[in-house]
């Protein structure tokens, strides 16, 4: 019950009785579908843009020194496993 104005009044839930039959599920249209895809490679690909550099810092701290000099590219793995620190 919940006071308004000074009157009481009685709130009551929804009384709709009709429910939906089991196994029916809400049918999304294409579009939906579509705009929850593009979502799902744009956060893949900004997630690739961020793991990509913490992975190549990571390889690049592990690798010997003179062999990572010499390497191209995108580092994944370490060159020459060394833990020295010079």
């Amino acid at each position: 019950m919940a006071a308004v104005c000074g009157k009481e009044e009685t709130i009551m839930a929804n009384t709709n009785t009709k429910t939906a039959p089991r196994g029916t599920k809400i049918k999304e249209s294409f579009g939906s579908r579509l705009v929850d895809g593009v979502d799902v490679l744009i956060i893949c690909v900004l997630r690739a843009c961020g793991l990509i550099p913490l992975i190549h810092i990571v390889a690049a701290s592990f690798s010997n020194p003179s062999l990572f000099v010499g390497h191209k590219g995108i580092l994944l793995w370490p060159e020459g496993f060394s833990r020295a620190i010079e």
